[in-house]
């Protein structure tokens, strides 16, 4: 199992409150006539780690309640209204027990500073949701790619062009049923538009899948490091990521039945005359499309009842 993977995955339900794990169950509140997740209060922060005097906030989400109230990345979380937090356990316990709306007050040492900042819990978002608010309209993390043959391609060579990174791997048999439509799109725009396919898995698995299979659509480049991987929140495959030319993420979008918004997205980004906003290859994709073959979970990923 990667470890990396697995403690982020875990703290990403911790504190985001939304079930962010790759195969964690959702819980269901029974209604008289249907069923719906149920809502939990929503801080919106992922969690490094943890010394025994208090956590280390890893990333404050854009545009949820911590970063409203200003927190930050490197704060060490230690006490929820006064009460002392020393583990993630005691840090989901203490906010979950709290009502939706209720306001809170959380306490961060950063540096040599204690610093109490109050903030309301509103209802945790979907992960789709949570992943839009924190990544549409801001910058696109930058990242060296390594290949999976050939030269690296430096960060700074996307500046001021438009790109799509499809998060891909050899086993996901939804990125596969998606293949056609991306590739459409790549010979649709054509030199207007680079795509990029990423890969966190092995180069051996990677280069030996790509020897035995026809030319993709676009290049391969490994994350084996998942720097890219975990930047984008990337949380079953495929995914997709436009970003625009001033650098900006424009849409990102989660499994085969959402490329529609990456083609309305680029029809806007990219306007023309012969370009249609869902190209004939996407009506015959979503004649196939199920629930069951949208996205895939990553393997030997599942958190499983060691959540706190």
């Amino acid at each position: 199992m990667n470890t990396k993977l697995f403690r982020r995955s875990l703290l990403l339900i911790v504190l985001s409150l939304a079930p962010f794990s790759l195969t964690a169950p959702v819980a269901f509140a029974q209604e008289s006539e249907f069923a719906r997740p149920l809502a939990r209060p929503w801080l919106g922060i992922i969690l490094g780690a943890s010394d025994g005097t208090g956590v280390e906030v890893e990333l404050v989400l854009r545009t949820s309640p911590a970063d409203q109230a200003e927190l930050r990345q490197g704060d060490r979380v230690i006490a929820v209204d006064g009460e002392p937090v020393r583990t993630a356990g005691k840090l989901l316990a203490l906010v979950r027990g709290k009502r939706i709306n209720s306001t809170v007050d959380i306490t961060v040492r950063r540096g040599e500073e204690v610093l109490t900042r109050s903030l309301q819990l509103p209802a945790s978002p979907t992960p789709d949701e949570v992943a839009r608010r924190h990544l549409v309209g801001a910058a696109a993390p930058a990242h060296e790619l390594q290949p999976a043959d050939g030269a690296p391609l430096p960060a700074e060579s996307l500046d001021g062009k438009p790109y799509l990174l499809d998060f891909w791997a050899t086993w996901c048999q939804a990125c596969k049923l998606a293949e056609p439509r991306i590739a459409a799109i790549a010979e649709r725009y054509d030199e207007r538009l680079t795509i990029l396919t990423i890969s966190d898995e092995e180069p051996a698995v990677v280069r030996d899948y790509l020897q035995g299979n026809d030319a993709r659509h676009s290049p391969v480049y490994l994350d084996t490091d998942r720097a890219l991987t975990e930047a984008f929140l990337v949380r079953a495959l495929p995914t997709y990521a436009l970003v625009g030319a001033d650098g900006r993420v424009l849409e990102v979008a989660f499994g085969v039945d959402e490329i529609d918004r990456i083609e309305e997205a680029l029809s806007r980004a990219l306007p023309s005359s012969d370009a249609p906003t869902a190209s004939p290859e996407a009506a015959e994709s979503r004649k196939t499309d199920s629930p069951d073959t949208a996205t895939e979970e990553r393997p030997n990923t599942d958190p499983g009842d060691t959540s706190p």
